[in-house]
Formats: structure tokens, sequence, C-alpha cells
């Protein structure tokens, strides 16, 4: 960035609790790796269940998958 940051972008493999893609450009400071690395890491997880629970649901319908009741 024009700060003089950098990014950091990771990709894991959530059943094995792995980083299997780690991206970086720029420069970092070894303590915001850390912390980005950690903060990547939750971020896995977080999307982990969202998309899981959108692809393969909790075994119970939405309301919005609910059939409408006729009036």
């Amino acid at each position: 960035s024009e700060s003089g940051g950098g990014v950091l972008t990771i990709a894991m493999m959530k059943s094995w609790k792995e980083v299997v893609f780690w991206d970086q450009m720029g420069r970092l400071p070894s303590e915001v790796v850390l912390e980005a690395s950690e903060l990547c890491r939750e971020g896995c997880g977080v999307m982990h269940r969202f998309m899981r629970q959108a692809l393969v649901g909790d075994g119970q319908a939405d309301d919005a998958d609910a059939p409408m009741e006729e009036q």
C-alpha cells in the first residue's frame, strides 16, 4: 500500500488445521505478520462454517425454504 504496509493472504485445509497457501505482498513487521496470520486463520474458520451451512445446511428447513401456507 502507499503507507508502506503489506497484504497477507492465506488458505487453509480446515480438517487438517494447516495453512496450504501463503501469499504476502509488501513488507510487514514480524509482529504484524503474526497477528495478521492469526486473524486470517480465524477468518478461514468463519468462512468454513458459513460455506458449510450454505452448501450442506443443518438438516432443518429454513423459513424461506418452507412451503407457503394456502390462504
